[in-house]
């Protein structure tokens, strides 16, 4: 990443120097998506990739001014491609999963440095699916089971705070467990 930063630098001062230090950010925040190995939830990951999206589109539009296409339109650069499908992923996630779906296979291989994130993007939004599919099927039953594993996770905290580490991962398990047998999820809390 050192190198990216000192490729920005050695563009200050110069008249490429907004374009050309945009493109670094959008560089730099790649290879610190890349570095994250695992993401605690949907709405992180999601924050992260919004921001990239942002940041793409900025990007292109002062590579636009600085490097006008004559008698069209720019062409689109590929990780601003990406920035647009996550857009359109974000909005159609919320009530089109069909739609969502097909813009997220869309994505792999545009920006292969996001590949391992556009993949827990894909498992965390297949495990929000199940949830709500569970939600709506049986809205009662799911509250209990939500319900409960709250309980059981108060109790495990508990159990580790009382320095029994052990149980409390025992305990642990055997949530995930049923949780993962009854929903096919590791967790109601997505």
């Amino acid at each position: 990443m050192d190198n990216l930063n000192n490729l920005k630098a050695a563009f200050k001062t110069t008249e490429g120097e907004k374009e050309m230090g945009l493109f670094m950010d959008v560089r730099i925040l790649e290879k610190q998506i890349s570095l994250v190995k695992d993401w605690d939830n949907f709405k992180q990951l999601t924050d992260v990739l919004e921001a990239y999206s942002a940041l793409t589109m900025k990007w292109q539009r002062a590579h636009d001014t600085k490097f006008p296409v004559e008698g069209g339109l720019p062409i689109l650069a590929p990780e601003t491609r990406l920035g647009c499908d996550i857009v359109d992923f974000l909005e159609y996630s919320k009530n089109e999963p069909t739609k969502a779906l097909k813009v997220l296979k869309d994505m792999f291989g545009i920006r292969p440095a996001l590949t391992n994130a556009l993949t827990e993007l894909a498992n965390l939004y297949g495990q929000i699916q199940k949830v709500e599919a569970a939600k709506a099927e049986n809205p009662e039953k799911f509250q209990e089971m939500y319900n409960l594993e709250e309980q059981v996770l108060q109790q495990i905290a508990q159990l580790d705070e009382a320095g029994k580490t052990d149980e409390a991962v025992a305990t642990y398990q055997q949530l995930v467990n049923v949780i993962q047998n009854t929903y096919g999820v590791d967790s109601l809390h997505v």
